[in-house]
């Protein structure tokens, strides 16, 4: 579960929704999806496989691909609407 207390970027609220805040924890959940994703990729597959976790690690790695391009695309919408 990720730690919300380490995460050190500003609040969006309802009423004030400025684009650069926006992005910026748009941009900075991308990099944190990146990380997960090259942490689970790194699990070692014997491991995996001897505690029967190697196909969620597999779907688990597909899902964060997912969510990573889900932001590049909100970035790139943000961007293209102002």
């Amino acid at each position: 579960m990720i730690d919300m207390g380490t995460i050190n970027t500003p609040l969006l609220t309802r009423t004030s929704p400025d684009r650069e805040i926006l992005t910026t924890q748009v941009e900075q959940a991308n990099k944190e999806i990146a990380r997960a994703y090259w942490w689970m990729k790194a699990t070692d597959a014997d491991t995996a496989q001897k505690y029967k976790v190697n196909d969620k690690i597999q779907n688990a790695l597909a899902l964060l691909q997912r969510i990573e391009y889900i932001t590049m695309d909100i970035v790139k919408t943000i961007e293209e609407k102002s």
